[in-house]
């Protein structure tokens, strides 16, 4: 996969100190879109998602936190239970496929 390819990837952490979940959050938003309080949508590059990696390696303890990235490699399949965490009209493009997070299901682009 070229390094200049934008990926989706999916951010999730587990932070036990108030001032590094500060300061990770802060990242996270900074980076991502929130699905969820500690779960993120990333579209990086592989560079790009290796120097978000650093950066966050040098915010946690490892010892006592927990932050995981997963690679989506079907984004446009999204299954939603409850409450829609988007609101109407926000999509997720890319070459192939349109996801609706208030209706997920997969359209063509037009």
């Amino acid at each position: 996969m070229p390094k200049s390819k934008l990926q989706p990837y999916l951010l999730c952490y587990d932070i036990s100190d108030d001032k590094r979940l500060s300061r990770i959050h802060r990242t996270a938003v900074e980076n991502g879109q929130p699905i969820q309080y500690s779960v993120f949508l990333l579209i990086k590059t592989e560079e790009e998602l290796e120097n978000l990696i650093r950066e966050l390696q040098q915010e946690m303890d490892p010892k006592e936190d927990d932050i995981r990235i997963y690679p989506l490699n079907n984004p446009a399949r999204v299954d939603t239970l409850g409450q829609p965490v988007r609101p109407e009209g926000i999509y997720l493009i890319d070459t192939e496929v349109k996801v609706d997070f208030a209706n997920p299901k997969r359209d063509e682009l037009e």
